[in-house]
């Protein structure tokens, strides 16, 4: 069972990238409070339920990890059509 605590960096999290997309340098500055494992899992279940995405942007050096909040719109156009060139048809 999720605690009130989890539910609220969670809200705090979708808050924020409710505002636009934010590196994970920036998610762990403004959240270093919760303490990285917990942002870790936090991430991970928002992302487990389709709340964020994650974008991994190479640099030269070490990869910039992206986080953003899932449009449901946005998914819901982009979604391939039975038939359409997104789709695998046998």
């Amino acid at each position: 069972m999720e605690s009130i605590q989890d539910d609220a960096l969670a809200n705090a999290i979708l808050g924020r990238l409710k505002k636009g997309p934010l590196s994970q340098v920036d998610i762990y500055k403004d959240f270093q409070r919760h303490g990285q494992d917990r942002l870790v899992s936090t991430l991970a279940k928002l992302r487990h339920t389709k709340q964020i995405t994650r974008d991994v942007q190479p640099t030269g050096g070490r990869p910039k990890t992206v986080w953003r909040r899932r449009d449901k719109v946005t998914d819901e156009k982009t979604k391939p059509t039975p038939g359409s060139a997104g789709s695998f048809v046998h």
